[in-house]
């Protein structure tokens, strides 16, 4: 472990530099992780609203412990892996123990594999413009918790998983209930008749 906490081996390769899409802000070239996430058009209930759009990606040529430090060190779940800025695979944190540390048939050593060898080829994706319900449909048809989002040419653009959609379906069902609350009315108490009222109301 060096100085800062980190385990050797497992930082980004400064010669190798994490790789972010909209990197158009940045001189150097350099990825870097945005604070904020650039979302869709504004007033527009699309997909592209609810996609994170600081998408780490890979090339299918990176090998497998770079990714895992750069998966470790950004804290994220996947890794696109995109070929002239279109995805062509998708790799997962559940990928890396399923296919690498327990499936190990193959012949070739951890540090050699790269991620053409262990990524899922051809992941599912979403076009920016379709809806909300449509990516929910997609990734139970699919059984996928990630769709990549792209532009109508087959361009990255950014990616939603299930538990950003889940998040957004708790926080409008917590804003119903707030709404909800407020327009409950209490019913004024009726009390009912004494008896001499209703034996004057008789005569």
């Amino acid at each position: 472990m060096d100085g800062d906490g980190t385990h050797k081996g497992m930082r980004p390769d400064p010669a190798r530099p994490l790789r972010m899409f909209e990197r158009r802000n940045n001189s150097t070239g350099t990825g870097s992780i945005r604070p904020e996430n650039a979302l869709g058009r504004m007033g527009e209930d699309v997909i592209l609203n609810y996609a994170r759009r600081e998408v780490i990606t890979a090339d299918p040529g990176d090998r497998i412990p770079d990714l895992a430090g750069l998966m470790d060190y950004y804290n994220v779940g996947c890794v696109v892996v995109v070929q002239a800025g279109r995805p062509v695979g998708i790799l997962t944190d559940r990928d890396l123990v399923l296919r690498v540390l327990t499936d190990r048939t193959g012949g070739t050593d951890i540090p050699e594999l790269t991620a053409g060898d262990v990524m899922t080829r051809n992941p599912r994706t979403i076009h920016e413009d379709e809806g909300f319900d449509r990516a929910l449909e997609l990734m139970r048809s699919e059984n996928v918790r990630r769709l990549p989002v792209v532009d109508r040419h087959g361009k990255l653009r950014g990616i939603v998983s299930l538990d950003d959609l889940l998040e957004e379906i708790g926080a409008d069902m917590r804003t119903i209930g707030v709404l909800l609350k407020h327009q409950q009315r209490v019913a004024p108490a009726v009390r009912p008749p004494s008896k001499d009222e209703i034996v004057q109301e008789r005569r």
